[in-house]
């Protein structure tokens, strides 16, 4: 281990680390810290589990419990309305007596949290699930950094069935096609630098460019965008031309066909658009196709 740094006051510092020391003791240099750093710094790196099961179980205890509580405030009203006890006013509150009012109380409180508790349970459930990509963003870190975090405590990423990302960034099929080519993922024109807290921190568990890559969300969708105009220009001016050359009217059909499919399959692959949106402004093209079919051939052969 090197020797011990100063800080610019005098005072002593810890030692310098050492790739070495890092390696070996990952656990003490790296451990959480590291790994939570490193799963902050984007979007698809943040993965957790939402316990479906165990929240299942806690909703069905407080229910369980309420509902004790209810059986037990159903006891004394039916006491208070009998002559159990005598000349109680069942009608106001101000002359109820302290049991049933601390009774009342507690009901209150357990309730507020049995309805608190499934609000936030349904936001989690509302979250998206974690693609593959991210899951195995963390399996990949997981394993470039074996033993910076226990075993069984980083076993939760094998859960794949319960596992959703905190803010996922939508994908359109265009763009997850897109990313699976090698040529995206090293083209350096698509990357970003990590943010500076992460890129200061000369750990390998907080920023490893061997390990780590991050993509520019912004530089990405302008490219899918740029792909998407290129696309739309060209299903427009593509048949505009084939069919001014196509005299045969079936073969016209024929072709506007071909396009309009062409067409429907690019809606759905980069938008997000519903089914029926999708079929709408799929017949807006085919109006516009039509309108192209009159040019053909026949009307610019007449002469005045």
């Amino acid at each position: 281990m090197a020797a011990p740094a100063s800080t610019p006051g005098g005072a002593p510092s810890l030692p310098l680390l050492t790739e070495e020391d890092i390696q070996r003791k990952p656990w003490r240099y790296i451990g959480y810290k590291g790994f939570s750093e490193w799963m902050a710094s984007d979007d698809d790196f943040f993965v957790v589990r939402r316990l479906d099961s165990l929240t299942a179980r806690v909703i069905l205890l407080l229910q369980w419990g309420l509902t004790k509580l209810e059986i037990k405030l159903e006891a004394l009203d039916f006491d208070r309305s009998r002559l159990v006890v005598k000349n109680l006013h069942n009608g106001s509150l101000e002359l109820d007596d302290d049991d049933r009012q601390q009774l009342v109380h507690h009901i209150h409180i357990k309730l507020k949290e049995y309805h608190d508790f499934p609000n936030g349970c349904s936001e989690l459930k509302s979250k998206p699930d974690a693609t593959s990509e991210a899951t195995r963003n963390v399996q990949n870190w997981l394993g470039s950094h074996a033993g910076a975090i226990d075993t069984r405590e980083a076993a939760f990423i094998d859960h794949r069935g319960d596992l959703f990302s905190i803010h996922a960034t939508f994908r359109t099929p265009l763009r997850r096609t897109l990313e699976k080519f090698g040529a995206f993922e090293t083209s350096k024109w698509f990357r970003k630098p990590p943010n500076s807290r992460m890129e200061a921190n000369s750990l390998p568990g907080y920023y490893d460019p061997r390990t780590t890559i991050y993509h520019s969300n912004k530089r990405t969708e302008g490219f899918v965008n740029v792909l998407i105009c290129v696309a739309g220009f060209t299903l427009l001016v593509v048949p505009l031309w084939i069919l001014f050359h196509v005299s045969s009217r079936q073969n016209q059909l024929i072709v506007i066909t071909i396009f309009i499919a062409f067409f429907l399959a690019i809606v759905q692959s980069v938008s997000v658009a519903r089914p029926f949106e999708s079929l709408a402004a799929t017949a807006a093209y085919s109006a516009v196709l039509m309108v192209f079919m009159q040019i053909g051939p026949r009307h610019a052969g007449t002469s005045s």
